[in-house]
């Protein structure tokens, strides 16, 4: 049988706001998958900084991470869920893109979740990101806050859309 995906909820920014929520997650579906289109206020002239909190957790999240870009790549720990969408002092209208994917949300064992991000700045810089996520909780998933960092606002036209898998 082949796998389906349904759309549980999808978001769009209208007005400035901190945090997306996807409250009430079913528990009938086998994985989830988190499609982010997002743009901070941040001014930097390339990227801001967003986070995917599973059930608002902020604490026993780890990820690994390889970044590759126009001018070479790096690997690297984080100690969050953490991704990087286009700011506001980068292209005008461009949006970073990023995909995540979370197996057996419900089970009794740890999370893992996989994610890949692109952004890019036609003036100075592309980048793209790819994660593996652990959430060491064995609570089934049940929501998911999108959060900016520090200040910022998702901008107008951010999309946010949660899918179940079966």
């Amino acid at each position: 049988m082949a796998l389906q995906i349904f759309k549980i909820a999808s978001y769009e920014v209208e007005n400035q706001v901190d945090t997306i929520t996807f409250s009430n997650i079913p528990q009938g579906y086998t994985d989830l998958k988190l499609v982010i289109s997002g743009r901070t206020t941040n001014t930097n002239t390339s990227y801001g900084i967003g986070y995917v909190r599973p059930n608002g957790a902020t604490t026993n999240l780890s990820g690994r991470v390889l970044e590759g870009g126009g001018s070479g790549y790096a690997s690297y720990s984080e100690v969050a869920w953490r991704f990087e969408p286009n700011a506001n002092g980068s292209t005008a209208n461009t949006f970073g893109n990023m995909e995540v994917y979370i197996p057996n949300y419900t089970s009794a064992n740890y999370k893992s979740a996989s994610a890949d991000t692109v952004i890019e700045n036609n003036a100075t810089a592309t980048a793209m990101y790819f994660k593996a996520w652990l959430w060491s909780s064995t609570a089934a998933i049940t929501s998911i806050d999108v959060v900016r960092h520090s200040t910022d606002l998702w901008m107008s036209s951010s999309t946010f859309t949660l899918y179940g898998i079966l």
